[in-house]
Order: structure tokens, then C-alpha cells, then sequence
């Protein structure tokens, strides 16, 4: 019997895995990876792959836009990761709190808050959080159970002029500690 196994990304995995259909597009946008970005992505030092039955599952890490500072999280899951869904969960999350960065965020697609605005124009920003999150996407609630917070509804966001949500895990004694040294 196989077992799910981790391993640090190669750039080929990004060729090579066999995304879902809803990855096809990001941000609304064709979703294709090319040699480069994959080269990219495989280069920063949090990125994995996760195999089973010699298939690749999932490719998922976080690019770091200003090193030691500021991380984006980001993920390209294939078709078959279901009954894996848990434990990949449960991988990223604790390399994620291992993680020391001060900032990492992602983005997630997010239930749509339109609608809110024929009653009023007048919506602070964590109120839109709030209305949104009360029926999270699929998106959201996996952000949130790798230890993001909702921080910010982005509307008419990307290609498709979706909703989508930001999220973030700010560890400010580490921003702190980073400061000192």
C-alpha cells in the first residue's frame, strides 16, 4: 500500500501535476505554468510537492516577495488529492507556524457581497468580512484552517472581476525579534 510522501518541489512537478479544474484559472485568468515561474517557485525555500502512488497530489508553498519579510502562500492541487485533503492540510499548516516570516498571506476566491451594496453604500471593511465569511467558499474556509485570518474583501478583483478575500498569519514577535537582530 502507498503512502502520502513530501518532498521539496522540483520544477518539473509544476509541469507535470494534473491541476483540478477549478485551478485551470487564477484570478480569472488562463492558470499555465511555464518552465521559468516553475524554476521560480521550486527555487524558494518553502515549496513541497506531495506524491502518492508515485502521482503527484499537490505542489504548494510560499513565495517570498521580499525575503524574510513577506510571503505569499500559493497551491496547485490535483484532481485525485481528496482523501489526502487532511493530511496535506495538516503538512502545510505546521511548515507554515514553522515558518519566520512576519507576513504571509494568500488569496482566496470568496462568497460574492454585491448584493449588500442595493441596501447601502456605506460598508466598513470588516463588515464586509464579516458578511462575506458568514457563508465562506470552499477557498476560505481551507485558508482558515491552515491558521490564515480574513482580513480584507478585494471586489471586482482579477480577471474575472470576482470577489475574492485576503488573508494573512502576522507573527509580530517575530517581525520584532528579526528587528533586533
Amino acid at each position: 500500500m502507498s503512502k502520502l510522501d513530501f518532498h521539496r518541489l522540483e520544477a518539473d512537478d509544476l509541469l507535470e501535476i494534473k491541476a483540478q479544474d477549478s485551478q485551470l484559472l487564477v484570478l480569472g485568468a488562463a492558470a499555465e505554468v511555464d518552465p521559468e515561474s516553475a524554476a521560480l517557485l521550486a527555487d524558494q525555500p518553502e515549496s513541497w510537492t506531495a506524491w502518492y502512488g508515485g502521482r503527484i497530489v499537490a505542489c504548494f508553498g510560499v513565495s517570498e516577495t521580499f525575503p524574510g519579510k513577506h510571503g505569499v502562500g500559493w497551491a496547485l492541487l490535483s484532481a485525485s488529492m481528496g482523501v489526502h485533503h487532511l493530511a496535506i492540510t495538516r503538512f502545510i499548516r505546521s511548515r507554515i507556524a514553522q515558518m519566520d516570516l512576519p507576513r504571509i498571506e494568500v488569496l482566496a476566491r470568496a462568497a460574492d457581497v454585491e448584493f449588500l451594496f442595493q441596501f447601502s453604500h456605506e460598508w466598513e471593511p470588516f463588515a464586509l468580512v464579516a458578511a462575506s465569511m458568514t457563508e465562506p467558499t470552499a477557498e476560505c474556509r481551507w485558508a482558515k484552517a491552515l491558521g490564515f485570518e480574513p482580513v480584507h474583501v478585494l471586489r471586482w478583483f482579477g480577471a474575472a472581476s470576482e470577489t475574492y478575500m485576503l488573508f494573512e498569519r502576522i507573527v509580530p514577535a517575530r517581525a520584532q525579534l528579526r528587528e533586533a537582530a
